[in-house]
């Protein structure tokens, strides 16, 4: 199960907007800041990108149009383009079709999810 910024909140002491604020560098004490970052650093919390981008109001998403996932150019550029794109902080989405049916890959954080109609 993934850690969520309320059990952050609960395992340092702290509440939610504390966390939140913190996550978005807002004010929070030094010592406040310390017991958060341990928290973080000992559940291994990775932010939810998704849910993020919905408060945000911005996804951070680009799209990536791919006739085929099974030619070693296509699978190259492909790879090429989501590492420039990780470096400038935005999720990498590939479309594709595979036997008549619409695939979707989102690449985030060298984790990958695919959806399929």
């Amino acid at each position: 199960m993934n850690t969520t910024i309320k059990d952050i909140a609960k395992l340092a002491g702290v509440a939610k907007s504390t966390v939140s604020r913190y996550l978005n560098g807002g004010q929070v004490s030094e010592k406040t800041k310390e017991r958060i970052r341990r928290v973080i650093e000992e559940t291994k919390y990775e932010p939810n990108t998704f849910a993020q981008s919905l408060k945000a109001r911005k996804t951070n998403f680009i799209g990536v149009i791919a006739p085929t996932l099974d030619s070693f150019v296509t699978s190259t550029v492909l790879m090429a383009i989501d590492e420039e794109l990780r470096k400038r902080d935005y999720t990498t989405l590939i479309i594709s079709m595979l036997n008549g049916k619409l695939r979707a890959w989102f690449l985030c954080r060298g984790k990958r999810w695919m959806a399929s109609s």
